[in-house]
């Protein structure tokens, strides 16, 4: 053997201990760091779930899928968790952690697809509207308009990011999946909707308090009570949540078998109270919508069809009536949440009048400046790092100001075909409580679909789309969806 084979054999026998070496190195000088400057140890949380995270994602990617989404809804708790340890800043790295890892794997599926040639499944109209989407996107992180190029690539938390969940659920959720993700959907939302009521009847724990005080969250103040947030980053997102998971347990009770309806009877009060406790009236609203759109679609027949849809309409005025005479028996919340319904055109009571405002001026403004005013004008980094813009609240008019016109049509495009595959599987899955879940959950959280600062139900509402594209795709093409896919390698 030569001398030069010897030395490579022991450089290979080294390579372990090299390995433990750098790995203590590191591991001290991180502890020192830490030690001196204790704020930082955000910064190593999430270098160790990222890594573990991605790691796990190359032999494992549909349970890295889940496990990341689990992360999602428990955020806000937390982020808040740790300030009494590590102290509160504007900018936290656990809130990218999620988008950092998802970024990669959709640049596996980008790479593996044009500069590999690996084709999966069909393409289809709404993949494609989808990448043309996430094409414009891209373009407006450059717009000067915005007034900053990190106001632009802070979009892409919100714009971007959300679409990539429906690339990794158009690859590797089946039906099987599908179903087991929507039960924990309601198993998370009854957990939720819990822990809110506990906000609100036995107080916050003091480390919420203080975040309450620290991020100067004001709009949770109602009279003298505070709304609750639950585990989540803000009340919205916990309002979009339970709206999710209240039509899961409505799709149950329509089409489930009989221990999917216990289920749902048992869940749907909880999940009712604590939606009426947010004290917000759109997503009520959106609810008894989305309730007299699936019972009608639920009669067999297109007579038994109108009576339903007669029968839920007389059901909901009825609803709405016995809410708006609720006494609210000095309970602010109570009071707020009455009031604004029964009377949505006062100012006084209700800011009805304030969105709408807000919407029409979102489109005009879109209108005004067809070219766009840049993907993170319509975004949180439009405020937290120093932009031009602000947000209209619904997702259609917030992209027509971001994206221009173009993006505003694609993305109208995008909605309509959608709905149409929700629709066609509605039509094609007869008893499927899956399909009526899709479709409830795309009406329910119409107007939110792309409202990322929702992070954990902007997820859900793509991955929905994405399994939804997926088994549409198999459907038109005669083909029978896979229902058992295993796990494979991302990349």
């Amino acid at each position: 053997m030569s001398r030069m084979a010897v030395w490579i054999d022991r450089i290979v026998l080294l390579r372990p201990v090299a390995a433990l070496l750098i790995a203590l190195a590191f591991s001290y000088a991180a502890g020192l760091y830490v030690v001196t400057a204790p704020r930082q140890l955000r910064w190593l949380l999430f270098i160790s779930l990222f890594i573990g995270f991605y790691a796990f994602s190359i032999r494992k990617p549909r349970a890295t899928i889940i496990g990341m989404f689990l992360f999602l809804p428990f955020m806000g708790l937390i982020r808040r968790f740790l300030i009494p340890y590590m102290g509160w800043a504007t900018f936290d790295p656990l809130v990218v952690l999620v988008p950092s890892v998802l970024g990669l794997m959709g640049f596996v599926w980008y790479y593996r697809r044009y500069f590999q040639g690996i084709t999966e499944l069909n393409d289809t109209i709404i993949f494609k509207l989808v990448r043309v989407l996430m094409i414009i996107h891209f373009i407006q992180i450059f717009n000067p308009l915005q007034g900053s190029l990190l106001t632009g690539l802070g979009g892409v938390i919100f714009y971007i990011i959300p679409l990539l969940w429906m690339f990794v659920s158009r690859e590797h959720f089946d039906e099987e999946l599908m179903k087991k993700f929507l039960g924990l959907l309601l198993f998370i939302g009854c957990l939720g909707a819990l822990y809110g009521l506990k906000q609100i009847y036995l107080g916050y724990y003091p480390f919420e308090e203080m975040w309450i005080r620290m991020a100067g969250y004001n709009s949770l103040n109602v009279g003298a009570v505070v709304r609750a947030v639950s585990t989540f980053t803000s009340s919205n997102e916990y309002a979009a949540f339970l709206v999710i998971s209240l039509i899961i347990a409505i799709a149950y009770l329509l089409r489930g078998t009989m221990k999917l309806k216990v289920i749902a009877v048992l869940s749907l009060p909880l999940l009712l109270y604590a939606l009426f406790m947010t004290s917000q009236r759109a997503p009520i609203f959106m609810v008894l919508a989305t309730i007299m759109i699936l019972l009608a679609l639920n009669a067999r027949k297109g007579i038994g069809r109108v009576v339903t849809l007669l029968g839920a309409g007389l059901l909901v005025i009825l609803v709405y009536w016995g809410i708006t005479n609720i006494s609210h028996n000095d309970n602010d919340l109570i009071a707020h949440q009455v009031n604004g319904l029964a009377d949505p055109f006062n100012e006084e009571h209700s800011t009805l009048g304030l969105h709408l405002d807000l919407l029409v001026d979102g489109f005009v403004r879109g209108v005004i400046v067809p070219v766009g005013h840049g993907l993170g004008s319509t975004t949180l980094a439009a405020s937290k790092l120093g932009g031009n813009g602000g947000s209209s609240e619904v997702d259609i008019s917030n992209i027509l100001i971001s994206d221009g016109l173009i993006g505003g049509i694609i993305y109208l495009l995008l909605i309509y075909h959608i709905f149409r595959a929700a629709i066609s599987y509605v039509r094609s899955s007869q008893k499927n409580y899956l399909a009526f879940s899709l479709l409830g959950i795309l009406i329910a959280s119409f107007g939110s679909w792309s409202i990322g600062g929702n992070y954990s139900t902007v997820a859900i509402i793509w991955i929905c789309i994405g399994f939804l594209d997926r088994v549409t795709g198999l459907h038109s093409k005669g083909q029978q969806p896979v229902t058992a896919m295993g796990e494979g390698r991302l990349g």
